[in-house]
């Protein structure tokens, strides 16, 4: 126990007594020990009410499986069985380095005190722990402060955030993309697989006669045709050291995404309005999540509606050496195979090796597929053997280069400068933003797709490239 800010103030208000014996009377002197005793029994008596109360206890009820990125809600209740009066504490909860750092806050103590929430922010997955609770409270006259540490032992499982994934996917099925390839319709450009021939009714489109069959059936056919089904589409995650590191992604509060009224030929892209956007008001950041978690998000979302689309999904990692490899599989089951195994990712310290993981991956794909590289880089000395191996892949595959922007580059670039410092910080900025729109078109032309987002604008810019391949028929 120790006083509290009251309790000091009472003290140091005593002080001028201690001054009366020598500016007044020396007669006076017992005013200043009378003063103290009282306090002292004041005290005493506080710390005797605190400990009348009995022990201190903590009951914490937590959801068994926390979303990494997303925000969770813990209900924690206080109890001090025989406390008289309600109190107010302030707690802070010790937990795991997966969670992000809990900010004290007012919760009530008392022997029927009601729960309080607070939020839980994981920024890595894995297991997860809420170790203990820091109380601290004061005495029922507010003088004496009591500090507690009260176990709590609580143990979370900390996943990737597949509700966020689900939310996202359902805003790019319009009428159109959420059936291509399972509904037969008569547009021109929906496809080039055959699906049957038709006898020819006024409203067909003339181009689609089959000239020869009809020669055979002695009547007009048209083709019918559909949207090709079945590719293969290889989620390639690159789990090295620079994709352990935590990557902020600030929002100014964009409207949600939602999918846009185009016409049928165009894909479901997903747009925000700049004007709407200026005059919403700015929310928090998003919690610093490792690079390599945006990276599996982005990844889940392009898995989820490629297994929607009839695509065979799979899922290669690798760092310093070749990962895990699950091999493409479609239906239901692929995407709940490629969450499983992007769970069993984890975070290395180790320098990402693009030779030997890309070999290895080429290796293993004896039929042209559309590949997905979700990595990032820092400057263009170091992408160097990146640019040759992804180029290598390009020759083979449809290759899809996704780089995680950091957000950071652009507000230094674009900060006023108010000292030297600003100034040299505003020039390094750009001059990395130069170097990786150096890579990138470097990449572009060489046939490889490239995207090059902030983490909360990846997973849709993805997905619209995707569209796009699956109705241009580029695989």
């Amino acid at each position: 126990m120790s006083p509290s800010r009251r309790g000091l103030l009472i003290a140091a208000g005593g002080l001028p007594l201690a001054l009366l014996p020598a500016l007044v009377s020396t007669s006076l002197w017992p005013a200043w020990v009378v003063f103290w005793a009282l306090l002292l029994l004041l005290f005493g008596l506080d710390a005797a009410l605190l400990l009348r109360g009995g022990t201190l206890t903590a009951d914490l009820d937590t959801p068994d499986t926390l979303h990494v990125g997303a925000t969770h809600t813990a209900h924690l209740r206080l109890v001090v069985p025989h406390l008289r009066r309600h109190l107010t504490a302030r707690v802070g909860l010790d937990a795991s380095e997966h969670l992000a750092p809990d900010t004290p806050r007012p919760v009530p103590l008392g022997p029927d005190a009601p729960p309080v929430a607070i939020p839980l922010r994981p920024l890595r997955r894995g297991p997860a722990t809420l170790d203990a609770a820091w109380v601290r409270y004061e005495g029922p006259l507010g003088l004496v402060l009591r500090s507690a540490r009260v176990p709590l032992g609580r143990a979370v499982r900390v996943v990737a955030n597949v509700p966020a994934v689900r939310a996202d996917a359902l805003r790019f099925f319009g009428p159109r993309e959420a059936t291509s390839g399972l509904k037969i319709e008569r547009f021109v450009g929906d496809g080039t697989e055959l699906h049957a021939l038709r006898d020819f009714l006024p409203g067909h489109d003339r181009r689609a006669i089959d000239w020869k069959a009809s020669a055979r059936h002695t009547r007009l056919l048209v083709r019918e045709h559909r949207a090709e089904r079945s590719h293969q589409v290889i989620l390639v995650v690159d789990t090295g050291r620079l994709m352990a590191e935590p990557l902020a992604a600030p929002r100014n509060s964009p409207p949600s995404p939602t999918p846009s009224s185009a016409p049928a030929s165009t894909p479901a892209t997903i747009t925000t309005d700049p004007a709407s956007t200026a005059a919403t008001p700015a929310t928090p950041a998003v919690p610093a999540v490792p690079r390599l978690d945006h990276a599996i998000h982005a990844a889940l979302l392009l898995a989820f509606i490629s297994a929607r689309a009839g695509d065979r999904i799979g899922l290669y990692a690798f760092d310093a050496r070749p990962g895990s490899f699950l091999p493409p599989r479609a239906g239901a089951a692929a995407f709940r195979a490629v969450l499983d195994q992007s769970g069993q990712l984890a975070y290395t310290d180790a320098e990402t090796n693009f030779t030997l993981g890309l070999t290895n991956l080429l290796s293993r794909l004896t039929r042209r597929s559309l590949i997905v590289i979700l990595t990032d880089f820092v400057d263009t000395v170091t992408a160097e053997l990146m640019i040759e191996n992804v180029t290598r892949v390009s020759r083979r595959h449809l290759c899809i280069f996704v780089a995680l922007r950091d957000p950071l580059f652009a507000s230094l670039a674009a900060a006023p400068a108010t000292s030297m410092l600003d100034v040299h910080r505003a020039v390094v900025a750009d001059a990395l933003q130069q170097d990786r729109e150096v890579v990138l078109k470097r990449l572009a032309r060489r046939g490889v797709i490239c995207i090059d987002a902030s983490p909360e604008q990846v997973g849709p810019e993805l997905v619209n490239r995707y569209l796009e391949v699956k109705r241009r028929e580029m695989i």
